[in-house]
């Protein structure tokens, strides 16, 4: 999907999110829909619509409905609404800090340490350092169990 049709689609979602429960906004008709994809220069069959109540009742609009399409990055104001929506906007993602350290390289810190790096400067096999690996991804899998909040 280009770049201008995802933002008149992302436009026309997000207006219809903003308005308030209490004043449906306005069902766009055929022509309007199909001159403003004209004036930003969209092919009418590269986009698609479905103007639909929220609360299940009947279609009111579509176009190109049956025609697969990527969700592109509207699909971002709807994962924000419901969100929102069911969390609360006082609702806070637990998350743990990240601190750059100049010093180290940055594969050793994505890694956890310089050994990767080492087998790969000396060309030496990374058998034995996966095999390390994978033991020590189990044990610290099961140090997080007690710890995880969704299991």
């Amino acid at each position: 999907m280009h770049l201008a049709s995802r933002i008149a689609v992302s436009l026309v979602l997000f207006t219809s999110l903003a308005t308030g429960a209490e004043t449906a906004p306005p069902v766009p008709q055929p022509a309007t829909y199909l001159a403003r994809l004209a004036s930003a220069r969209i092919p009418a069959d590269a986009a698609a619509v479905v103007v639909k109540p929220l609360d299940g009742g009947m279609l009111n609009w579509a176009a190109n409905e049956k025609k697969p399409m990527n969700p592109a990055s509207t699909m971002k104001l709807v994962t924000t609404y419901s969100a929102l929506h069911l969390l609360g906007p006082a609702f806070t993602f637990r998350t743990e800090v990240y601190e750059f350290v100049s010093d180290r390289p940055a594969l050793d810190l994505l890694i956890g340490g310089p050994e990767l790096r080492t087998c790969i400067e000396q060309a030496a096999p990374v058998d034995d350092w996966l095999a390390d690996d994978a033991r020590a991804a189990a044990e610290f899998a099961a140090d997080r169990r007690p710890f995880l909040l969704y299991a």
